[in-house]
């Protein structure tokens, strides 16, 4: 029995396991209440799909089963897991019993899916089946899994930490957030691929590496001392977001430093 043919089969079966806990997400959030657990498990499920989503691509590469098929399967899988069920989720946890006073908050999940979806599209005019170093805009698992952080948060402050939140702060507070990483998402913002950014070049990039050793110790001592792993998780994506925002924002007032003066001249 000729085995090769049937390597595309272990890169697929992880990008159906995505899809599934995408799918096992909007079941736990809709029979999910405040006391039950299930919001939080929706959560993490996305959360999970979205470290394990680079793994079948990975597998495929290892396997030398790369092909179109597994391009397509694996952007379906990521429009369902964290288009979809990222937004199902964000709709019931935050805005579901404020839709009754101000219909607008539908907007918020459908703006985040579209860009999600207008995101994966662009991606895959230009998808490749070799490995990336680079991505143009936010992709969507990061912008999913750091929504799903920031509920994470939440849940942390009130719940283990014993603060009080209103409602009307984190509904403001999600509706930023959401928005932020969705325009994030259609921009020519440069991210890195998640396992370099957080593995590779560590001591080319020593001041990174020390945020990053910080956040793996409150996530190792959180999780033991206070069974708090999403603070730390929710630190961990706004620190890959705005790291690569903050750098595009001085790569960009670098160029236009560089640009003025040739302007200036001409006029004179």
């Amino acid at each position: 029995m000729d085995v090769s043919k049937y390597r595309i089969v272990l890169p697929g079966t992880i990008t159906g396991v995505s899809i599934l806990a995408g799918l096992f997400a909007i079941f736990f959030v809709i029979i999910g209440r405040d006391n039950n657990g299930y919001y939080t498990l929706s959560c993490w499920l996305i959360i999970f799909a979205g470290i394990f989503d680079g793994l079948d691509g990975k597998v495929a590469r290892l396997t030398r089963s790369s092909s179109e098929f597994g391009i397509q399967f694996d952007s379906i899988a990521d429009v369902i897991t964290f288009g979809t069920a990222a937004s199902v989720v964000l709709f019931k946890q935050a805005f579901a019993e404020r839709v009754a006073d101000s219909p607008a908050y539908y907007l918020v999940p459908i703006i985040f899916l579209l860009c999600g979806a207008i995101r994966l599209a662009r991606f895959n005019t230009t998808a490749t089946t070799g490995a990336k170093k680079c991505f143009y805009g936010l992709p969507i698992p990061a912008a999913a899994s750091a929504i799903m952080g920031l509920f994470l948060f939440f849940y942390a402050l009130e719940n283990i930490y014993g603060l009080s939140l209103s409602d009307e702060f984190k509904t403001r507070v999600t509706v930023f957030y959401t928005l932020l990483v969705s325009c994030l998402m259609v921009s020519l913002v440069e991210y890195s691929v998640t396992k370099n950014f957080f593995f590779n070049d560590i001591l080319k990039h020593w001041f990174r590496s020390i945020i990053h050793l910080f956040i793996v110790l409150y996530l190792i001592i959180g999780y033991l001392w206070k069974d708090d792993a999403g603070t730390a998780f929710f630190f961990i994506s706004v620190f890959y977001i705005l790291y690569h925002l903050g750098r595009a924002l001085i790569a960009f007032l670098k160029t236009k430093g560089k640009t003025a003066p040739e302007v200036r001249l001409e006029q004179e």
